[in-house]
């Protein structure tokens, strides 16, 4: 991934989807909260496509999700498609 320089609007979302955000980092899908930036940048199709697969209940192997992952999944995508 390319490192960004984040745009105001883009830290305002950041700030917004806070706790949705580190519902993907306690389960490693992203490492930080501005790796969002990153993916929206870089293949924003395929992090929608990744999370419409969670919200469908799409797990890895053997993979339990945390408590309000699924409707942290659906607040991103709902922000990111506005």
């Amino acid at each position: 991934m390319t490192a960004y320089t984040i745009t105001p609007e883009e830290r305002k979302l950041l700030n917004k989807l806070e706790k949705s955000l580190d519902k993907l980092v306690i389960n490693y899908d992203i490492a930080k909260h501005e790796e969002l930036i990153e993916w929206l940048h870089d293949d924003k199709e395929n992090f929608i496509n990744d999370l419409k697969w969670r919200i469908a209940g799409g797990t890895m192997k053997n993979e339990v999700l945390p408590d309000g992952y699924i409707e942290a999944c659906k607040e991103i995508l709902r922000a990111i498609e506005e």
